[in-house]
C-alpha cells in the first residue's frame, strides 16, 4: 500500500514540477533566512551571517536535484528534458533534420509496406475460432466424396472432416433481384458440415442441413456476404429467393457472416455435395474434393496424418473397382493457414530482407550525416564534459536526439506506406491469398514504432559514443577543431561509405539477376507459333445441355 502511494505520488509530481519547484524554493529561502537571522543574534554582519547560513545548509542546487530525484520519477524528467533539447537542435538545422528525417522515411516506409503485407497474409489469424485446429487433408490428387465420407466414419483424430470443390465459374441469373440478365459469378460445393468444421454463423438465415445431402434436395445455395450485399443490397426478404445457376433454380438459404471468403477469395456461392440414394458407385466417381478438418483438443496435424496414413490400406477396399495401392498414400494433413498462405510466405520474406538492406543504407547514410554535424558540435560536448557531465549522460543524450529523428521518420514513413498499399495491392498477382485482409492494424504501428527506435539508435550510436570522449585540451584551444579531420572518425565514415556500398551492390544484383530471370522467362520457346493466336472460354449451361434436344 506505501509502494503505491510513494508511486501515484511520484507520477503526479510529474505534472505539477513548477508548482512543486515554487514551493520548495519558498521553504529553502525560509531556512536560510532563519539561518541568517540565528548568525545575526550572533553579532556576524550581515554579509558574514548570510554566507554562513548558505555554507552550513549546504548547495542548494544539490538540494534542489536531490529533492526532486525523491518526489518524482527521475529518468522520466530527464527523457522530456532531453527531448526538448533534442527538438530545440533539430529546429536550429531544418536542412540536416529534413534530410535526414526523409532519408529514413523511404527505408522505414518501406518496410512498413512490406511488414503490413506479412501481417495481414502470414501473421493475422483466419476468421474462425480456433483456427490453429483446422486443417486441409491433402493427397497427390483430388478425392472423390466416398473417400471423405468414409474419413468421417474412421478417423479419431478429427471432430469433424468436410470437403470442398474446385472454384469454378458459372451463369448466374439472381431472379429474386429484380434482373433476368446473366453474369458469371464463381463458386464452389461444399460438404453440408463445412460451416459446422468452420464453427461460424450465418450473417442471415441457416446453412446447409443433412437433407441436402441428397440428391433432389440439393438445390439450395448460400451466398457470399459480399454477392448479397453487391447484388441484393443486403436485404433481408433474400432468403427463400430464388437464382439460376447454370440453369439450375435453386433457394437462398442463407448469407455467410462478413469477412469470411471461403473456400476461394473470389468465390460467390456455395452449393452443396449430394450423393445419389441407393447408389453404390455415385460416391467414387467425381475426383474433384479437397479435404478440410478440425482437430481434436490436443491433436497435431502430424498424428493426424500417420492416423490417415494407417487408415489409408483399410479403406481402400471401399472402392467398387480395385485402386492402386498407392493412390492417396502420401495423405498430409497441413494446418489451414499455412495451405492458404502456402508458398506466398518465402517470397514475402525475400522481399522484407531486400527492403531490411534498404533501410541499413539509409542508416549508414544518416549515420554519416551525424558524424558531419559533429563537426558544429565538438566544443559544445567538451565544455559540458568540462563542466561535469559524463559520457554516458552525453551519449543518452545523443541517443534521444537521434532516435527522435527516427520517430519523425517513422510517422513519415508510415504514410507512405499507407499511400503505397493501395498501389502494392494491384501490383501482386490477383492469385495473392488474403489480398482483401491487406490493411494497417495494430501490429503494423508497432512494428513502426519499434523500427523508429532501433533505426535512431543503429544510426545514432557510433557518432554519439565519437562526440561522449572529446579532447578536452585540443578543442577547447582550437575552438574550431573538426572531428572529421582526425583519423579515427575518418575511418569510421569511410568503414560507413563502404558498408553502404556494399549493401547497395547486394540490392542491385539481387535485382538485376531477378529482371534477368523475368526477361529470360519471356523470351521462352513454347514450341509453336503465338502469332495472331488468341484464346477464347466459352461457358455452357450445364443444365440446358441435359435437357432432350440440345
Amino acid at each position: 500500500m506505501d509502494f503505491t502511494r510513494r508511486l501515484l505520488s511520484r507520477c503526479s509530481a510529474l505534472f505539477y514540477s513548477r508548482r512543486l519547484d515554487a514551493a520548495l524554493d519558498e521553504e529553502l529561502r525560509t531556512h536560510i533566512d532563519l539561518a541568517t537571522e540565528e548568525n545575526l543574534h550572533r553579532g556576524m554582519t550581515p554579509q558574514q551571517a548570510r554566507t554562513a547560513a548558505l555554507r552550513s545548509f549546504g548547495g542548494l542546487t544539490q538540494t534542489r536535484e536531490t529533492y526532486r530525484q525523491q518526489r518524482g520519477l527521475p529518468m522520466l524528467e530527464q527523457l522530456n528534458r532531453d527531448l526538448r533539447f533534442g527538438f530545440r537542435q533539430l529546429l536550429r538545422s531544418p536542412g540536416f533534420a529534413l534530410t535526414a528525417i526523409l532519408t529514413l522515411a523511404l527505408g522505414v516506409g518501406a518496410n512498413t509496406a512490406i511488414f503490413t503485407l506479412i501481417d495481414s497474409i502470414v501473421l493475422r489469424p483466419l476468421p474462425y475460432p480456433d483456427q490453429a485446429r483446422l486443417a486441409t487433408i491433402n493427397a497427390e490428387g483430388l478425392l472423390p466424396k466416398g473417400w471423405i465420407r468414409a474419413l468421417q466414419q474412421n478417423s479419431q483424430s478429427f471432430e469433424s472432416i468436410s470437403a470442398y470443390g474446385q472454384n469454378t465459374e458459372s451463369n448466374v441469373t439472381a431472379l429474386g433481384a429484380g434482373s433476368s440478365s446473366v453474369e458469371r459469378v464463381f463458386g464452389a460445393r461444399i460438404t453440408v458440415n463445412t460451416f459446422n468444421t468452420l464453427q461460424i454463423h450465418p450473417a442471415l438465415g441457416t446453412f446447409f442441413t443433412a437433407e441436402n445431402s441428397v440428391e433432389g434436395q440439393d438445390q439450395v445455395v448460400v451466398l457470399s456476404y459480399g454477392y448479397w450485399r453487391d447484388h441484393f443490397a443486403q436485404s433481408s426478404e433474400v432468403i427463400g429467393q430464388t437464382i439460376r445457376i447454370d440453369g439450375v433454380s435453386r433457394r437462398i438459404l442463407g448469407v455467410m457472416p462478413a469477412g469470411i471468403q471461403f473456400p476461394y477469395a473470389d468465390a460467390r456461392f456455395v452449393t452443396p455435395i449430394a450423393f445419389k440414394g441407393g447408389d453404390p458407385i455415385d460416391p467414387w466417381l467425381g475426383y474433384d474434393l479437397r479435404g478440410l478438418g478440425r482437430l481434436k483438443e490436443g491433436v497435431t496435424p502430424a498424428a493426424a496424418q500417420a492416423e490417415l496414413r494407417r487408415l489409408h490400406p483399410q479403406l481402400l477396399p471401399l472402392f467398387p473397382w480395385r485402386m492402386p495401392d498407392i493412390w492417396a498414400a502420401d495423405t498430409t494433413v497441413i494446418p489451414l493457414l499455412d495451405s492458404v498462405v502456402g508458398d506466398t510466405r518465402p517470397k514475402l520474406m525475400l522481399l522484407f530482407a531486400a527492403v531490411g538492406l534498404v533501410l541499413l543504407i539509409a542508416c549508414a547514410n544518416v549515420a554519416n550525416l551525424m558524424l558531419a554535424k559533429a563537426a558544429t558540435r565538438e566544443r559544445e560536448m567538451a565544455i559540458r564534459t568540462a563542466l561535469g557531465a559524463s559520457g554516458k549522460r552525453i551519449v543518452s543524450q545523443l541517443l534521444v536526439e537521434s532516435v527522435l529523428i527516427g520517430l519523425f521518420a517513422g510517422a513519415a514513413g508510415l504514410a507512405i506506406a499507407l499511400g503505397s498499399l493501395r498501389g502494392l495491392a494491384h501490383v501482386l498477382p490477383a492469385d495473392t491469398p488474403r489480398l482483401a485482409d491487406i490493411g494497417l492494424h495494430w501490429h503494423v504501428f508497432l512494428f513502426a514504432g519499434a523500427a523508429s527506435v532501433l533505426t535512431g539508435i543503429l544510426f545514432g550510436l557510433v557518432p554519439a559514443l565519437k562526440m561522449a570522449a572529446p579532447n578536452l585540451q585540443q578543442t577547447l584551444r582550437s575552438g574550431s577543431l573538426s572531428v572529421i579531420g582526425k583519423g579515427a572518425s575518418f575511418r569510421v565514415s569511410m568503414a560507413l561509405v563502404v558498408g553502404q556500398i556494399a549493401l547497395s551492390v547486394v540490392v542491385i544484383t539481387t535485382a538485376g539477376l531477378l529482371l534477368h530471370s523475368l526477361y529470360g522467362l519471356s523470351r521462352v520457346n513454347p514450341g509453336f507459333t503465338t502469332d495472331n493466336i488468341i484464346t477464347a472460354e466459352v461457358s455452357l449451361d450445364t443444365g440446358a445441355c441435359k435437357q432432350p434436344g440440345h
